[in-house]
């Protein structure tokens, strides 16, 4: 039955249609969905059950029944996008050469999608104004993206130019489920819309590709009744060279030399790695010691396969061990001087769980192939570059990205999906040999360089609903940004155009991880964004660079100082005291352009907030050499502002501390044991590493020595007060810190946390002199009394102490 292409009249019947297309829904979830009022939508599906548009599955008007979309409706709510495309491809000179369009719909939105030979762009249309009931949106003009020019208007009733709509109304595709209405050939002169499915077929004789315009949900795969889901992490940033080549039925996608796991049957004998069953071993036989704590003999009879004739006792347990490699991997030889196989067959999820931790650690792609095994999600969690799971049984994929190819019968391969944010370039063949193949950059929405290289940071932190579609709808489009600048500001800042990137930063870079940064154009902007954006800027190389930058415009022009400067009276704290920390951290440079009286005001008002760069500004202040009254002043206003966990591990540090004698290592463990938790935070855990690290001489007139001086400060040449050196004792050296760490190891009771955070602190190598050494403890240790020296520079009492203790203690 063939309809005229004409446009719904019914706004509300076309918000209808886009919805149920998508899936049945009960009145109330269309209302919801569609963001019209319960009455308004109850009327209009009564008038669109009467003209056989939809059906209910209960009675008329019953809320609780689901509506379904009729064949009639999903003929209108095609000829509605196909009459507007039509419309616009009409006109002359068409506004898009491509060979390929896709179109979509987003509620009352469209998006237009058009394919060139190796490339692809998006082309969003939105209505100017917001319709009104019934009156429809024929005569409303679209915005066009083209390739050539920045902005295209034109009216979809007319195909005449259009003059431009604010931005602020411009289309949010957020908030319409996505339906997909099909693939229009422009180059042979037909604007029929053909099935959906031509989204991803691939052509081998055509070097041209049509893409998905990706939405929702997660890849399905199918070749013939199979599944293949890929992931090689979440969310998918690179899948690497795929190639889908037939061998023996099987589709192999992650290319040659790939490992392949099935758990299929095999009547040869395996030929596999003894690490792979020292892989496998504790998976299996949790309780075990492990394969190094048995015998040689057993051993031998494990990798042979062969049960000896022994004790009662060892047979059982040896039959038992080898019924389990046998129930796990068949028949078997192991051997240490060889590598994995391209093939490997298992029976059970610890042998699969086994092969994949080995491809792993020798960074193998690999393809599982499961006939009998369940598939579940961990099995696509790893390390190698790409991962794929075979299987003809369902599974739950939920937070799994995954790629799904469908091979014809043909031999050609269609691409599906039901979302990919990032570019994955792709090699296909879909014939037996690798005599053609085509390659393609799969970059469907435009992203940019800088935008590919934080992409990594989303495998830490999945995008939100909002991050998601700003790569996917928003990219460049400043109107979008501007309006969830308040909601997601990294959306924004992804969304934003280079252009008001520079803009958008005084607002919103307090809010942006530290690795987005490096989006800021820093040659492009003026000095006072610069100087805004030295006030955010991070540690890291790029915030270091800002830094730089900052400094260096003074050369010309102290105005980015005064912006900074002025940055200390605002209301809120944290950005104050970040402006002030700059201040403190750069003095030597800033110095010779302002007086001291701007270092006293910053360093009141880094006082407010002590945590913003704490280790950056304690570190010039020692350099700065402040006096008694300075560093009183710093540690009254530390005590009444000490929320956070640096501030107080310092406070507790120069507290809790006790010099006066040199402490034994269970002594430490109690001492570790009476502070306040927060003082073994991650944060402080990293400061220490910091400052032990980096520094070697006191801070302020205070060095922290203690019972764990032992421990953090035992690489200083000092371990007292500089100022009281009769409260001084000797050093700590590495050889003693390693018979410490033995002493740690070889207990058989559970230790503090703490001590053990102390221990990692320090264990990293330094570059500055070691303590003076007092008592070989290694050699207590050994028992080797001879051979230990005592330091006659040291207190003969100390030592005498220490080598009674310390004996006494370990035998």
């Amino acid at each position: 039955m063939h309809y005229p292409l004409v446009s719904l009249r019914s706004e509300h019947t076309r918000r209808i249609l886009s919805v149920l297309s998508h899936a049945p829904k009960t009145v109330t979830q269309i209302s919801q969905d569609t963001a019209l009022p319960l009455s308004h939508t109850s009327r209009a599906l009564s008038r669109m059950r009467s003209a056989g548009l939809v059906r209910g599955d209960g009675r008329d008007g019953e809320r609780g029944a689901h509506q379904h979309i009729l064949p009639l409706g999903e003929d209108e709510l095609r000829n509605d996008a196909l009459f507007r495309l039509r419309t616009l491809m009409d006109h002359h000179p068409r506004p898009i050469d491509a060979d390929f369009v896709i179109l979509e719909r987003f509620g009352r939105w469209l998006r237009l999608a058009w394919f060139v030979p190796f490339g692809q762009r998006l082309v969003a249309f939105s209505p100017s104004k917001f319709s009104k009931g019934n009156e429809g949106v024929g005569g409303e003009p679209y915005w066009l993206e083209d390739a050539s020019q920045e902005e295209q208007w034109w009216s979809i009733d007319s195909g005449e130019s259009a003059p431009s709509p604010e931005n602020s109304l411009l289309g949010r595709f957020d908030q319409w489920p996505v339906v997909r209405l099909g693939i229009a050939r422009l180059n042979e002169g037909s604007f029929d819309l053909e099935h959906p499915f031509q989204y991803f077929q691939t052509s081998i004789t055509s070097a041209r590709m049509i893409a998905p315009g990706l939405s929702h949900g997660d890849w399905t795969l199918s070749t013939s009744s199979e599944q293949v889901i890929i992931r090689p992490s979440r969310p998918v940033t690179a899948i690497g060279s795929i190639k889908p080549l037939r061998q023996h039925g099987l589709l192999a996608i992650a290319g040659d030399g790939a490992l392949q796991i099935t758990d299929g049957p095999n009547q040869q004998r395996q030929h596999l790695p003894v690490s792979l069953l020292r892989q496998w071993w504790p998976l299996r036989f949790p309780r075990s010691s492990g394969l190094d704590a048995i015998s040689d003999g057993e051993l031998e009879s494990i990798l042979s396969g062969d049960l000896p004739k022994s004790d009662p006792t060892t047979r059982r347990r040896l039959r038992r061990w080898l019924s389990g490699v046998s129930d796990a991997f068949g028949e078997v030889r192991w051997a240490d001087d060889i590598s994995l196989p391209e093939k490997i067959h298992v029976r059970t999820t610890e042998a699969l769980r086994a092969c994949l931790a080995h491809a792993d650690t020798s960074q193998r792609r690999c393809v599982v192939h499961l006939e009998h095994l369940s598939p579940s999600v961990d099995m696509l969690v790893g390390q190698s570059p790409v991962r794929l799971l075979l299987s003809m049984k369902e599974m739950d994929c939920h937070d799994v990205d995954v790629l799904t190819i469908s091979e014809y019968e043909g031999g050609d391969l269609a691409l599906s999906s039901g979302n990919l944010l990032y570019p994955v370039p792709i090699e296909i063949n879909s014939s037996s040999t690798l005599d053609h193949s085509s390659t393609f950059h799969w970059n469907p929405f435009g992203i940019d360089e800088k935008l590919l290289q934080n992409l990594h940071y989303f495998s830490m932190h999945p995008p939100t609903h909002l991050q998601r579609i700003a790569f996917t709808e928003h990219l460049q489009d400043d109107a979008w940004a501007n309006r969830n600048e308040s909601i997601d500001p990294l959306a924004s800042w992804i969304a934003s155009s280079s252009e008001m990137r520079a803009d958008r930063w005084v607002r919103i870079a307090h809010s942006l991880p530290e690795v987005w940064h490096n989006l800021l154009d820093i040659n492009s902007i003026d000095q006072i964004v610069l100087a805004e954006a030295a006030i955010h800027s991070g540690s890291g190389k790029f915030g270091r660079l800002l830094e730089r930058r900052w400094i260096r415009s003074l050369e010309d022009d102290i105005a980015p100082l005064a912006h900074v400067e002025e940055a200390l009276h605002r209301f809120d704290d944290k950005i104050a005291s970040r402006a002030a920390a700059l201040i403190l951290s750069n003095w030597s440079y800033l110095e010779q352009y302002c007086g001291r009286e701007l270092w006293h005001r910053s360093l009141d008002a880094w006082l407010n907030e002590p945590e913003v760069r704490f280790v950056e500004v304690l570190e010039s202040l020692e350099k700065q050499k402040p006096g008694e009254e300075d560093i009183g002043l710093v540690l009254q206003r530390m005590r009444m502002n000490n929320q956070g966990p640096l501030t107080r591990g310092f406070l507790d540090m120069l507290d809790l501390i006790d010099v006066s004698r040199v402490p034994m290592p269970e002594e430490c463990m109690g001492g570790i044991a009476l502070l306040p938790p927060h003082w073994w935070a991650f944060e402080m855990h990293e400061w220490f590493r910091h400052w032990v690290d980096h520094r070697q001489d006191t801070m302020f007139t205070l060095d922290v020595v203690s019972w764990p001086s032992s421990l953090l400060w035992l690489k200083g040449e000092k371990c007292g007060l500089p100022l009281r050196p009769e409260r001084q004792h000797p050093g700590v050296d590495a050889v003693t810190f390693e018979s410490l760490g033995n002493w740690v190891n070889t207990l058989t009771e559970s230790l503090n946390e703490g001590l053990l955070d102390a221990l990692d602190a320090v264990s990293s190598p330094t570059s500055f002199q070691i303590g003076r050494t007092h008592l070989d403890v290694s050699a207590l240790l050994r028992d080797d009394s001879e051979d230990f020296s005592l330091d006659h520079f040291g207190d003969a009492s100390i030592n005498e102490r220490l080598l009674r203790r310390l004996t006494g203690s370990n035998r």
